[in-house]
C-alpha cells in the first residue's frame, strides 16, 4: 500500500461530569503514511479546565480509501470512529498540548477481496503543559 486516506470528519471529547463537547471542525482528508514523523494541529481552542474522558475522532469510511498499486481500495470504517481513552487533564490558565500517534500500519486489516478495514491503533505520545 502506498497511501492511507481518512476523512476525518469530526472531533469530539468528554469532560468527567460536564457532557460531551464536539468542535466543529473536519479536518477532511489526511493521509496517515505521510504524517510519519510529522504533526498536525487538529485543535487549538479554549475548552473548560477538567479531566477528560477521551478524544473521539469521527471518520468518513464513504470517503476514506487506501491507495494500493496506484488503485484506489475501499476502507471500511467499522466503529466510524478513532477513541482515544484519557483520562488528559487540562488546567485553568494553562496551555495543554497533546499528542497522538496514529499507526497505520498496525490499524489496518486487508481481506482476501482486497478491500481493506481500518481498527484504529491510536497511542498518546506526549501531554505537555
Amino acid at each position: 500500500m502506498e497511501e492511507v486516506h481518512v476523512w476525518i470528519s469530526g472531533i469530539s471529547t468528554e469532560l468527567r461530569g460536564g457532557g460531551v463537547i464536539a468542535f466543529d471542525k473536519e479536518l477532511g482528508d489526511v493521509e496517515l503514511l505521510s504524517l510519519h514523523g510529522e504533526t498536525i494541529e487538529v485543535v487549538n481552542d479554549l475548552v473548560p479546565s477538567g479531566t477528560y474522558e477521551y478524544v473521539e475522532f469521527r471518520i468518513d469510511e464513504n470517503k476514506s480509501r487506501v491507495v494500493e498499486s496506484g488503485l484506489d481500495k475501499p476502507l471500511s470504517v467499522p466503529e466510524g470512529s478513532a477513541r482515544v481513552l484519557g483520562p488528559f487533564e487540562v488546567l485553568a490558565g494553562e496551555t495543554t498540548t497533546i499528542t497522538f500517534d496514529f499507526d497505520a500500519e498496525k490499524s489496518l486489516s486487508r481481506f482476501p477481496d482486497g478491500s481493506w478495514a481500518l481498527g484504529p491503533v491510536v497511542v498518546v505520545l506526549t501531554k505537555t503543559r
